[in-house]
């Protein structure tokens, strides 16, 4: 199955995509070009946006700085990954509840939630050597 996204979303960097419920997808997104549309959007499977977190570049909780993946646990908590910050937990209507503070290195990318452990678990190159992957787990 192939989702169109709308145009704001679809002219930028999409970086990742994971099913919510059934026919709803989040999708990570950011502009390398700017500080617009750093988002974490909830769309339909038309590609339209339903909820969306986010906005400008920033730190601030209620902001996100160029999210890279995007992970759902059993409860429908998500989770965002940013390039350069340890990061969040939203609600499943994307209202932010936390921060998880983590030094994960610049750069983290993959993540997975395993439902039944209650792990997150997040893939990245070792700092020192950037041709060694490793992973780091998170208890929540």
């Amino acid at each position: 199955m192939t989702v169109d996204l709308q145009l704001d979303i679809s002219h930028v960097n999409v970086t990742s995509a994971v099913e919510l419920i059934p026919d709803h997808y989040l999708v990570t997104h950011h502009s390398k070009c700017s500080d617009w549309f750093h988002r974490v959007c909830l769309v339909n499977k038309e590609g339209k946006i339903l909820h969306a977190h986010g906005g400008l570049k920033g730190s601030y909780h209620t902001l996100l700085d160029c999210p890279k993946s995007v992970a759902v646990d059993g409860d429908g908590f998500v989770y965002v990954i940013e390039e350069k910050t340890n990061r969040l937990v939203l609600n499943p209507t994307l209202e932010f509840i936390h921060i998880i503070q983590h030094d994960l290195p610049s750069g983290s990318r993959r993540m997975k939630v395993d439902k039944a452990l209650k792990r997150i678990y997040v893939g990245h190159n070792r700092p020192s050597n950037r041709n060694t992957h490793c992973v780091t787990v998170i208890q929540i």
